[in-house]
């Protein structure tokens, strides 16, 4: 296709395995009608122009609208970008003088973001969300579900809004994702590893088909298909993986990671051995 008016194409001359990070961080595209005059005046003032500040000329989703250094930005979105204008102002919010986003009747857009009480990763975790939410103009309420309610499965599946948790992130998990691992009154909600309960026949069979293929080389395309339906529907964000600490004595050789989220330290002991 032809390129787009004010636009760039690059055609490599050969297959090149980073052409799609090529145009980030250092090696972003500049405007030189912005920057070839006051760089070739003075090199080393440069970063001092505006073109990096208030007068940033970006490719986002968002561009700038107004910058007050040492207090707040402001961006609003851009009609032209490439994946399309993004979608909150769409679906009619718009932002108020606050800068959170409301409805047609000027209702905040509230969120719930929640998780279970008494965990204090879970609930910094929460709090750091919600904040992050509050900036981008959602008004998001942290919850923190307490015990007696963590025990009612059907309100443990049917919450509304966001839920955090910490699970297992490896391959022997997958299947958590399926929809027959959702809680549903079908199943008396005792089905529960599907937390999310994101229910799609196109991800099941992508889980089905990684799951009955044994060869490693044709499962990764799978794995592949399934990471990019996760992050196309946003079905479930990561966040952080947490750190484990062990003390081992300094006697005390081979002793290595565990290798899958159900192992234990002590997976290899029988490769263990103690100096004097």
């Amino acid at each position: 296709m032809p390129p787009a008016v004010c636009g760039i194409m690059v055609t490599w001359n050969q297959a090149f395995i980073r052409a799609d990070a090529m145009f980030a961080d250092d090696q972003v595209v500049r405007p030189k009608h912005v920057l070839e005059q006051p760089y070739s005046e003075d090199k080393s003032s440069i970063f001092t122009h505006p073109y990096w500040t208030d007068q940033h000329i970006g490719t986002g989703a968002f561009k700038l609208r107004e910058w007050v250094r040492g207090s707040h930005a402001v961006l609003e979105a851009f009609d032209q970008y490439v994946l399309g204008r993004p979608m909150i102002e769409p679906l009619g919010y718009t932002r108020g003088p606050d800068g959170m986003f409301l409805d047609a009747a000027g209702q905040r857009l509230a969120l719930e973001v929640r998780t279970s009480g008494g965990d204090d990763t879970h609930e910094s975790g929460v709090l750091s969300v919600v904040d992050s939410l509050r900036r981008a103009g959602i008004a998001a309420e942290p919850y923190f579900i307490p015990q007696a309610e963590r025990q009612d499965r059907a309100a443990n599946v049917s919450y509304p809004g966001l839920r955090l948790w910490r699970l297992p992130n490896d391959l022997w998990d997958l299947n958590r994702y399926h929809s027959r691992q959702a809680g549903t009154p079908e199943n008396n909600f005792r089905q529960n590893s599907n937390r999310a309960r994101y229910m799609n026949p196109d991800l099941d069979a992508l889980i089905d088909r990684y799951i009955a293929t044994i060869s490693g080389r044709d499962r990764i395309p799978l794995l592949a298909q399934v990471v990019q339906h996760q992050s196309d529907q946003v079905s479930v964000i990561g966040l952080w993986y947490n750190a484990e600490s062990i003390v081992v004595s300094n006697r005390l050789r081979n002793v290595a990671s565990q290798k899958t989220g159900d192992g234990t330290v002590t997976w290899n002991a029988h490769l263990w051995d103690v100096t004097s």
